[in-house]
């Protein structure tokens, strides 16, 4: 049985001139869903995952990786002061750390 569940994600006091976005799909077709420019104010996001009851397995299209170690992305830009001063990451959340 497969069901879809809400998963809720709060980004607590980001800095300000922050984008933050998760990652949907994988590798050269990965792309950022739900941009947002930050201010300091929290970040609320949330994103829709399929639940596979028989086996607990968390899927749909921001999962990453295999069965037993799934986890999605966050993606992160910082505008720095200067013009060449920016930069970009990612933040990697483990599934089995959500309560």
């Amino acid at each position: 049985m497969t069901d879809s569940v809400a998963v809720r994600l709060r980004v607590l006091a980001p800095p300000h001139n922050s984008v933050y976005a998760p990652q949907k799909g994988k590798a050269d077709q990965a792309v950022r869903e739900f941009a947002v420019n930050t201010d300091g104010s929290d970040l609320v996001f949330e994103l829709r995952m399929t639940v596979n009851q028989v086996k607990t397995n968390f899927g749909g299209p921001f999962a990453q990786y295999l069965l037993n170690d799934r986890f999605f992305y966050f993606s992160v830009s910082i505008q720095g002061r200067g013009k060449d001063s920016s930069s970009r990451g990612r933040i990697k959340v483990p599934v089995y750390m959500m309560p």
